[in-house]
């Protein structure tokens, strides 16, 4: 589940995940599926790239809405970093195992 969500080291939790429930699976076929407001379903494929990061391609919205991600783990939370190349440096997120 989605933990925190900071914007240029705002924290915009409040405003990206509105009612605590949104989340990613990952499955180990290269896809991905993940729900919750403010966004609802989404589903498509995942791979880590020859970077080390974690690129996200929906199916909906093909390379058009792809995302890369530096990740790090700590325990039970995964931290997300935007990559400049996505243009999401601004972002970064934590979730939490379940």
């Amino acid at each position: 589940e989605l933990g925190n969500v900071y914007e240029n080291q705002v924290n915009v939790t409040n405003r990206e995940n509105p009612n605590r429930d949104r989340f990613i699976t990952f499955n180990s076929d290269g896809t991905f599926i993940s729900g919750g407001a403010p966004y609802g379903d989404l589903s498509g494929t995942w791979i880590i790239t020859e970077e080390k990061t974690l690129r996200i391609v929906p199916f909906s919205e093909g390379e058009v809405g792809a995302s890369e991600w530096k990740v790090s783990f700590e325990k039970d939370i995964m931290s997300w970093t935007g990559t400049i190349k996505s243009g999401l440096d601004r972002f970064e997120l934590t979730w939490r195992r379940k």
